[in-house]
């Protein structure tokens, strides 16, 4: 939108006074922002939200949070229970692209009356569109999610020209982009952009610091229990849980599969639960040659063994039945439904991926094992099957172990992190103070290192094996 045009938009919107001036600031805005069908939406947010920003004092700080769309995942998760935790303090804006209202009234992610909720409409400029509606609302602070979208990050260099202040907000992993094809020739950019922000937070510290090797704007905030802490029941069923998106390749539901039927060899009476979308009809992975209905069948896993949850918003009831809980993910940004298992009191176990060491402590709270080793991972569940005690005890680790994931703990975090970014205009003030409370320090740099290696060295055989399929 050029300047002339977005002074009109701007004026119009402040100084609106007869019905036929409200029509015409309203279908202007419409065309150059929000392009809704429904004409009635941006009048309501003129009259709700914009003319009053704009022409009342600004009481409070005014925090812009932007999301692609709003479902039931983990990013809504992170977005209901830290705005809901902040708006006392800060007036809150979230802005998404093009989703149903509705979707945002469910127990498990409903947002704070008073938090402001505005759509931008259809793929169009909606980039452009985003940025003029930050310089038509100026907030203090933009956070922006969704940053391995490669048309996105470049909002950020936007912001620091515009003289707006930014972070932004990673729940995936550093090393996302490696196992998504098509972001590979992303991640050197994506880096360089991020840049721009005043704080890049990841929830894990081997994301923060494998990012902070390249920018000096790193900080960690791990992501907050939606779950307050649970009363641990007295009797066992030898019930194994994994919440999770069962229709992504990442989850690797096939893996949870393999290793119940290995469990089944040392505990016959044990029982799975899936809680998350599922399509039986889907390979679970590239690398498999069954769909997920196959695969059961091939392992001879009887169906009165499995229960597919499907989807539910709120998944309280798989946990307060359940007596371990397992993810075989790939690859996480932070594993939120390890936490929630926590809270009620479940041990934890997953395969190894960098981060997870901030969650299970091995042997303590949960088991950590190698990819891949499949039995071993069985043979972990079966231990505690066999021993109650070992299993009460573990499961009262991760509910003291929740206790540091708390809304109020991670909350606490952002409005300091908020804080330090409104109070300092200095580049390297701000990194100065990111370093000190927001980073965690390395404690085995050779462990790091190694990390870091292997996860450069699989990206270049992945980058290298598919040119060899597209060469052929």
């Amino acid at each position: 939108m050029n300047e002339y045009i977005f002074n009109e938009l701007k004026s119009a919107c402040i100084y609106f006074e007869t019905s036929k001036e409200l029509k015409y600031a309203a279908d202007l805005l419409n065309k150059h922002i929000f392009m809704n069908d429904n004409k009635e939406e941006p009048l309501s947010y003129l009259n709700d939200i914009i003319k009053p920003s704009l022409t009342d004092e600004r009481k409070k700080p005014l925090i812009m949070f932007h999301l692609y769309g709003w479902t039931y995942g983990g990013a809504e998760r992170f977005l209901t229970t830290t705005a809901n935790y902040l708006i006392d303090k800060y007036d809150i804006i979230i802005s998404i692209f093009e989703v149903s209202h509705d979707q945002v009234k469910n127990k498990s992610f409903e947002l704070d009356p008073r938090i402001k909720f505005v759509k931008i409409h259809k793929d169009e400029n909606r980039i452009e569109r985003l940025l003029d509606w930050v310089r038509l609302m100026e907030p203090d602070v933009f956070i922006g999610n969704n940053n391995s979208i490669p048309e996105f990050s470049p909002i950020y260099k936007e912001l620091k020209n515009r003289k707006i202040r930014s972070i932004a907000s990673c729940l995936e992993s550093f090393f996302f982009m490696h196992n998504h094809p098509e972001l590979y020739g992303y991640a050197i950019n994506k880096s360089k952009m991020l840049a721009y922000a005043d704080a890049v937070v990841f929830p894990t510290s081997f994301s923060s610091n494998a990012y902070g090797c390249l920018n000096e704007n790193a900080a960690r905030i791990p992501a907050a229990n939606t779950y307050t802490g649970q009363k641990k029941k007295e009797k066992y069923a030898k019930t194994l849980l994994s919440v999770g998106r069962f229709d992504d390749s990442i989850k690797r539901v096939d893996k949870i599969l393999i290793v119940f039927e290995k469990l089944l060899k040392y505990h016959p009476d044990a029982n799975l639960i899936l809680a998350g979308p599922y399509d039986l009809n889907l390979k679970p992975n590239l690398s498999c040659e069954h769909t997920v209905g196959e695969l059961i069948q091939k392992l001879k896993i009887p169906d009165s063994k499995i229960t597919f949850a499907g989807l539910h918003s709120d998944v309280t009831g798989f946990y307060e039945k359940s007596d371990i809980f397992i993810m075989a993910s790939n690859n996480e940004g932070w594993g939120l439904v390890l936490t929630e298992a926590a809270c009620f009191g479940l041990p934890i176990l997953a395969f190894n991926f960098p981060g997870v060491e901030d969650i299970i402590t091995d042997c303590e709270n949960g088991f950590i094992v190698e990819k891949n080793d499949l039995e071993l991972m069985a043979q972990k569940i079966s231990s505690l099957m066999d021993d109650t005690e070992k299993l009460k005890l573990m499961g009262l680790s991760s509910q003291k172990l929740a206790e540091r994931f708390t809304v109020k703990n991670v909350g606490q975090k952002w409005d300091e992190l908020i804080e330090i970014i409104l109070r300092n205009d200095n580049a390297e003030t701000i990194n100065q103070e990111l370093k000190a409370n927001f980073r965690n320090e390395i404690s085995d740099i050779s462990h790091f290192n190694g990390l870091l290696a292997k996860e450069y060295e699989m990206l270049a055989s992945k980058i290298a094996t598919q040119s060899k399929i597209e060469h052929l």
